[in-house]
């Protein structure tokens, strides 16, 4: 297993609508002084600026929660980043997640700790209109091409030894998503000489919301594929219901990843 805690510097890429990295409500410039008073976990901090204290969100990435894999690791390599001076932080104008927390990106004298993550492998890209999406996401795609961090086949444990691949995804069916949930479907397919078990196997998307365990008990043929429906239906051979309350893959772009029992990845796919 490979894990390289890699400090890169960060180039902001301009998104198209023009969107800045300032604020005109929290202070972040690089003549505040920003103090780290608690690594929450891989993707969240509590931060003192110039005596105000926040609660910030690492904009455009998704570390591991915390009862999953690398999730210590992942907190640990913030710890760890965080601590030389001085650190600035740069929020996405006006921009605060579902809990409140305010949205940016932590800058070291190292370099942008959301990419220093991504690109060791410690969390994943989230396809989201930001100024730093491009470099997110292209740091991802490099972690996954040399296996490093979660996306090794033994990140979690000892590797299944599948031949799973994602090799095709319906987000987007005709009508309103909410009335076509069982239209909207990722399909696995078994590309190994062997049936799979793959029963505890969880699909999951970029975010931290959406996770589904295969039944136990469903077995994948050899050359064979299975398409897992988002809404509600009865399990055959080839397909089976994930029976979600709403859409789970976002129109725009999303990233299916495939995990073994262990949580290790075995599949991956991000789209379009």
């Amino acid at each position: 297993m490979r894990i390289a805690l890699a400090v890169v510097v960060l180039t902001a890429v301009a998104c198209a609508g023009g969107d800045a990295t300032t604020t005109t409500r929290v202070p972040g410039t690089s003549d505040t002084d920003v103090t780290v008073l608690e690594v929450l976990d891989g993707d969240s901090l509590r931060l003192d600026i110039d005596g105000e204290v926040i609660e910030a969100r690492l904009v455009g990435i998704n570390a591991p929660e915390r009862n999953e894999c690398f999730a210590d690791r992942a907190r640990d390599a913030v710890e760890q980043l965080t601590a030389a001076d001085p650190l600035e932080f740069r929020p996405v104008t006006n921009q605060r997640d579902q809990f409140g927390r305010v949205l940016g990106s932590l800058v070291t004298p190292g370099g942008d700790v959301g990419l220093s993550l991504v690109t060791a492998g410690l969390a994943v890209a989230l396809d989201v209109d930001h100024p730093d999406r491009d470099a997110l996401l292209q740091a991802e795609s490099t972690a996954r091409r040399d296996g490093v961090g979660l996306w090794a086949d033994d990140a979690c444990g000892p590797s299944s030894g599948t031949a799973l691949s994602i090799t095709a995804v319906e987000p987007n069916p005709p009508g309103r998503d909410e009335d076509a949930l069982a239209d909207e479907w990722v399909e696995i397919t078994n590309d190994g000489d062997g049936a799979v078990e793959l029963g505890g196997f969880v699909l999951r998307d970029e975010s931290s919301q959406h996770r589904f365990m295969l039944p136990e008990g469903f077995e994948l043929a050899s050359g064979r594929s299975v398409r897992v429906r988002t809404g509600c239906g009865s399990d055959t051979a080839a397909d089976v219901f994930w029976c979600a309350d709403g859409p789970v893959w976002n129109n725009g772009g999303d990233l299916v990843m495939l995990l073994d029992r262990n949580g290790s990845m075995v599949a991956a796919r991000r789209y379009p």
